[in-house]
């Protein structure tokens, strides 16, 4: 699938598309266009190593919907009025998407939604917010955990989004946002 545009659409979000949690498939996406549509797509967890499509130029994400744990990893990433419902303290990261904007997406979790973090790669990150609601049940993080120590740094847009459930972050006293390594965060 090298260097192809890849379009995976769902009849209704009832197909459901399970994230691989191998990291060798990265080669199979190299320089390819990824776009999924109308789908459920269920993320690994963590300890299993689930690493989004890291050698893809770009991602594309309409009205699907996220459940549990996914890291993004195409160069360009686009999620477009999208559902991700974390359980279990599970959430997003960007990971090493470059750039990667969410528009009118819903956020649904336990404790925090989102982590913007890279894993091994390092270099400026821009992640943009549009338009985004974030619900925790337990008040114990903000809505969007920054890590700004793992060598990279980012760019964060956070527009016209709003936030319930949530706690003031350590570092910021934010609910919406917490930053962890400011010196490296716009």
């Amino acid at each position: 699938f090298t260097d192809k545009a890849l379009n995976f659409e769902g009849i209704t979000k009832s197909a459901i598309v399970k994230q691989s949690p191998a990291t060798h498939i990265d080669e199979f996406y190299k320089g390819a266009e990824l776009n999924f549509k109308n789908l459920t797509l269920v993320g690994t967890e963590y300890k299993e190593n689930t690493q989004g499509y890291q050698k893809a130029v770009k991602e594309t994400y309409v009205d699907c919907n996220f459940e549990n744990y996914i890291m993004f990893a195409g160069d360009v990433t686009i999620v477009e009025n999208c559902v991700f419902t974390g359980k279990y303290n599970s959430y997003f990261w960007t990971a090493t998407a470059d750039d990667i904007t969410f528009n009118d997406c819903k956020f649904n979790g336990v404790e925090r939604i989102v982590k913007v973090c890279t894993v091994g790669n390092h270099g400026e990150r821009k992640v943009t917010f549009n338009d985004c609601t974030f619900t925790a049940t337990e008040q114990k993080k903000a809505a969007i955990e920054i890590d700004g120590t793992k060598g990279s740094s980012y760019k964060v847009y956070i527009n016209g989004c709003t936030e319930s459930g949530f706690a003031p972050g350590e570092f910021t006293g934010e609910t919406m946002f917490n930053i962890e390594g400011m010196e490296n965060v716009e």
